[in-house]
């Protein structure tokens, strides 16, 4: 059963035809375009990947069997290092199933996967024409995205992008930016219906289980997405057995660096009135994501471990050794020599990032008053990192 969000699409199709004069999202010649091309392009793939979903059922019907063993969630708001630390446990494919952008955007399927796999055997055989074609794309189109994160087809990636196949993914606020449309998601253990809770929690869950079918059912699934901050309630009661990692990073680095994320990411679907809006919607999302999930897990009896972005970047090997230990997972010597790469490579890793506070019209003063008890429980530098 596929569970498409109508309700959401129709409300967010509405807002953004007859309610968008004046906003971020007003319908210029950009967004005009945005729209239509997503009617023509974006709403038939879904379905098309719907109808593959439904075809699981059929060629490979023993994924609904696969049990969810002791799932890890990483957590945290952007910009914390939370993607990072994803792909370098990834590494780890004796102990953990991550799904890859490809299959999380382009094939959910089980079906999809094997079809794109089977065309990757063939393509080898004639020496990857197609595949190098990709990887010459990708550094093309992703050029300017990696200012942000490194974006590429192969990696490991966030799983909350697999939801826009429902229309329930969070990024969807990229492109339809009506926050107030967005808020019961964000709040979403409190705000959100019992009954939905469980058709989005059905739908998830089915996602993990083929990824596990597919790259072995004994694994632990392994996520992460800022989203999961608002649903950890959810989580604890759907994965009793779960664990979580909680990545934080000082506000004075991760509020002007999601501020200046999330500009350049509506900028992509709208001609914005201001090169930086939505402030105070993001400090009341990332204030609920600082203080919600540590509040929630630490009322619950799972496992779970607080890691610092200082923390992560001084000491990538003992941070990932100690969740490791944390969760009682065995690392293979295979991985410890990979998470020695891993290392190696973040030590000669310099960002391309860059934001002016003064530019965003707030001061470092603002963020430590607005902060202040996010500053003292994990005793932030108030100068900064």
């Amino acid at each position: 059963m596929i569970l498409f969000n109508f309700k959401f699409f129709f409300k967010l199709v509405y807002l953004s035809l007859f309610k968008s004069k004046g906003t971020q999202a007003r319908l210029t010649r950009k967004r005009v375009i945005f729209l239509l091309g997503s009617a023509a392009i974006f709403v038939p793939f879904q379905l098309m990947n719907g109808l593959f979903l439904l075809l699981d059922w059929v060629f490979f019907p023993g994924f609904r069997r696969v049990e969810v063993r002791e799932p890890v969630f990483i957590l945290g708001n952007p910009r914390t290092g939370s993607t990072h630390l994803l792909r370098v446990l990834a590494r780890d494919e004796e102990t953990f199933a991550v799904a890859k952008l490809w299959e999380l955007v382009l094939a959910p399927s089980i079906t999809q996967r094997k079809i794109v796999r089977g065309l990757g055997k063939l393509d080898r055989c004639f020496g990857n024409p197609f595949k190098r074609w990709i990887v010459a794309w990708e550094k093309q189109a992703f050029k300017e995205e990696g200012r942000y994160r490194r974006l590429r087809f192969e990696e490991h990636d966030e799983d909350e992008l697999i939801l826009l196949t429902i229309f329930s993914a969070i990024h969807l606020v990229f492109a339809f930016p009506f926050w107030e449309a967005f808020h019961r998601y964000i709040f979403f253990d409190s705000e959100v219906s019992p009954a939905e809770k469980r058709r989005f929690m059905a739908f998830y869950k089915r996602c993990m289980q083929r990824t596990l079918y597919v790259y072995g059912p004994t694994k632990h699934y392994l996520s992460k997405s800022p989203a999961n901050c608002g649903r950890v309630g959810t989580l604890c009661e759907t994965f009793p057995d779960a664990r979580f990692v909680y990545t934080t990073r000082n506000p004075l680095s991760m509020f002007p660096s999601t501020m200046s994320l999330f500009a350049y990411q509506c900028n992509h679907f709208s001609d914005l009135l201001e090169p930086y809006p939505f402030g105070e919607y993001l400090l009341e999302t990332t204030k609920h994501w600082y203080r919600y999930p540590l509040q929630k897990l630490a009322q619950s009896a799972h496992t779970y471990k607080v890691v610092k972005f200082k923390q992560l970047v001084q000491d990538l090997e003992q941070t990932v050794i100690d969740i490791c230990t944390a969760f009682g997972l065995e690392t293979s010597p295979e991985f410890g020599q990979a998470l020695k790469e891993e290392v190696r490579k973040a030590d000669a890793y310099t960002s391309r990032h860059k934001y002016s506070l003064e530019d965003m019209g707030i001061t470092p003063d603002q963020i430590v008053a607005e902060y202040q008890d996010v500053f003292e429980r994990f005793d932030f530098d108030t100068e900064g990192e």
